[in-house]
């Protein structure tokens, strides 16, 4: 079986970037073992504040100094069972833009297509209140993941967002964006889908034009099968 090292290597670096999101115990690790500038590593979670009496929590300038470049906030399992607020996910964006680290917000909606009647308001509210008091400068610093939680692998009953489906919640998401911000900032920010990500089905979302990026959950964990998704998406 190949290697990460190898299986990044036909990627164009400036046009893909791999982004390893662990767990914070073994960031450390991993950092000093990698020598491949097409891979970066993100915390999977930081507090709202770089210091303080917060105990057990990590702190975006603890993850700025071990060497990672990224943090994911806002993901759909904090949300549900650690009761993380927009108001809080929006603390801790500011808190990790001020060190200097780029953002994975995620986003999206809770229930299925055929039963939701809300998808586009939880998107809107997410995403407003989440980038509320966020400068324009800021804009390039953020990486939206749009991910359904109802898609999300670990969740019963889950599949995967048509591409068609995924498509359109991407293109709502960038044009309140143009609105929130202008339209060219719009253009440029990445948006990524998230949500029963495979190697069956990584091209249908990443060829896409529209789509930036897959955020790869459950897949991932399992060394073949992302070394699979590496190979296809050296394919679009």
């Amino acid at each position: 079986m190949k290697s990460y090292r190898e299986a990044v290597k036909p990627l164009d670096a400036k046009r893909t970037k791999v982004v390893v999101a662990s767990p914070f115990l073994f960031l450390r690790g991993l950092l000093k073992k990698n020598q491949s500038e097409k891979i970066s590593f993100a915390g999977q979670n930081c507090f709202w504040r770089s210091e303080g009496a917060f105990t057990g929590e990590i702190s975006p300038a603890m993850l700025r100094q071990l060497g990672a470049e990224y943090v994911i906030l806002g993901h759909s399992e904090r949300r549900k069972f650690m009761g993380e607020s927009d108001e809080m996910i929006n603390g801790k964006l500011k808190a990790a833009l001020k060190e200097r680290l780029k953002v994975i917000l995620c986003l999206g909606e809770t229930d299925s297509p055929e039963q939701n009647s809300k998808g586009y308001f939880e998107l809107k509210k997410g995403l407003q209140e989440g980038l509320k008091d966020i400068k324009a400068s800021n804009l390039g610093d953020i990486i939206v993941a749009y991910e359904p939680v109802w898609a999300i692998s670990t969740n019963p009953g889950a599949r995967p967002d048509s591409p068609d489906n995924a498509l359109s919640s991407i293109l709502y998401l960038r044009k309140l964006l143009g609105e929130m911000y202008s339209r060219p900032l719009a253009l440029k920010t990445k948006i990524l889908y998230g949500g029963s990500v495979n190697s069956k089905n990584i091209k249908d979302y990443f060829c896409q034009e529209a789509v930036d990026g897959v955020l790869a959950g459950g897949a991932s964990l399992n060394g073949s099968e992302a070394i699979k998704m590496l190979e296809h998406i050296s394919e679009c």
